[in-house]
């Protein structure tokens, strides 16, 4: 999933990872990041979004 853009035109998407701080969304985020591969991914970890919200009352 991970390559170059060859043209100008041509867009590269990153990989976007929801993570709702969750015992579920933690075991796949871990997962993904320790191998990739399983996952049919090559990432570049510099084309990896994590995406998290905290809301709710802060103390």
């Amino acid at each position: 999933m991970t390559r170059k853009a060859t043209s100008m035109d041509e867009t590269v998407s990153p990989i976007l990872i929801s993570w709702g701080l969750g015992a579920d969304s933690t075991r796949i985020l871990v997962e993904f990041l320790e191998d990739p591969a399983a996952h049919g991914l090559t990432p570049d970890l510099r084309e990896c979004v994590v995406i998290v919200a905290l809301t709710g009352e802060v103390l």
